[in-house]
């Protein structure tokens, strides 16, 4: 083979690899990924409820809009387009303009819309498919981080194997079960007139799992302050956290900026138990975490190591009055 001939054979081999990169089907990032934004600078306040709506992608490409809104006031929002586009398990994010915005009583939106969106990947855990992205560098009522998901329910069992196949670790590969699908209850003269929607309890399987008591500690202040990090390179790991079996941290990622949450403890309510629950292993697995537990002077610190079928549990009791 001649080198012209070698020149246009390899040329042809990398042009098709380039098509089929861009040709990928990514249909699965189309509908609704509801999300949990944190911004710990902001002023008005910390975690902010976030809605990515995908209505359109062609080959790599895809756009829709961008929902912000209050926790407690889904009126206050403000509403953007967006588009971008996607390679392997990293999505790059532009905000466009504003579609929608209503004004806090007390307070207004900034403008972050010059803002580059970094970090932003895909990874998958056994029962959702999760987007983390994180802003930096833009201000403190800019920067913050934010975990979207979408249940793996809403898809067909051929297509979660193939996501899980795309961007789960390999152990998740291995192990995997498929969940099933949103499932309609037709009508009877019992029921109500509404159908209803059967779905998988995600609570009762995270824990179900083996809980391991990595440490117990005994605090005479009643306010309990916890504080979760990544332990070392931030890698995509997200968590999910139980307060006595009810659920306080919903698949939030682990980052540099700490999530955080206060419980206070009382005469009649002094043992606080702590569930760490892997949403998925990142990156690197396992789903590490450094935690720091604040009661009055004393300061706890330590890190746990969780996965797909084994939670860490962390017991505070309270010896005051």
């Amino acid at each position: 083979m001649n080198l012209s001939v070698k020149v246009i054979f390899w040329w042809l081999f990398f042009s098709g690899c380039w098509s089929n990169v861009i040709a990928q089907n990514n249909s699965w990032l189309l509908g609704e990924w509801k999300g949990v934004g944190v911004i710990p600078g902001s002023a008005y306040g910390t975690v902010f409820v976030h809605i990515l709506k995908i209505n359109r992608t062609t080959n790599n490409q895809f756009a829709g809009i961008l929902i912000q809104q209050l926790m407690d006031e889904k009126s206050i929002r403000i509403e953007k387009e967006i588009s971008g586009t996607v390679l392997n398990d990293q999505l790059n994010i532009k905000a466009g303009r504003t579609l929608y915005k209503k004004q806090p009583l007390h307070g207004a939106w900034e403008d972050c819309s010059a803002c580059k969106i970094t970090n932003t990947r895909v990874s998958i855990s056994s029962d959702s498919l999760m987007l983390t992205s994180e802003t930096r560098l833009c201000g403190n009522y800019c920067d913050g981080y934010t975990t979207y998901y979408k249940a793996l329910s809403g898809f067909d069992t051929l297509t979660q194997r193939q996501l899980v196949r795309m961007f789960g670790s390999p152990l998740l590969v291995k192990i995997f079960t498929p969940v099933p699908p949103l499932v309609e209850v037709p009508d009877n003269d019992a029921a109500i007139m509404d159908k209803k929607i059967v779905i998988t309890d995600s609570v009762q399987s995270q824990l179900s799992r083996t809980n391991k008591v990595i440490a117990t500690y005994h605090v005479s202040s009643p306010e309990i302050k916890l504080a979760l990090f990544d332990n070392g390179e931030i890698d995509g790991d997200t968590v999910t956290v139980y307060h006595n079996k009810e659920k306080i941290i919903d698949r939030q990622l682990l980052g540099v900026q700490p999530i955080l949450f206060t419980v206070k403890a009382s005469a009649t309510d002094k043992v606080h138990e702590f569930i760490l629950v892997a949403n998925n292993l990142g990156r690197i697995p396992p789903n590490t975490a450094l935690m720091r537990i604040t009661a009055g002077s004393k300061v706890y610190e330590l890190f746990a190591s969780t996965n797909l079928s084994q939670n860490a549990s962390v017991v505070i009791v309270y010896s005051g009055d």
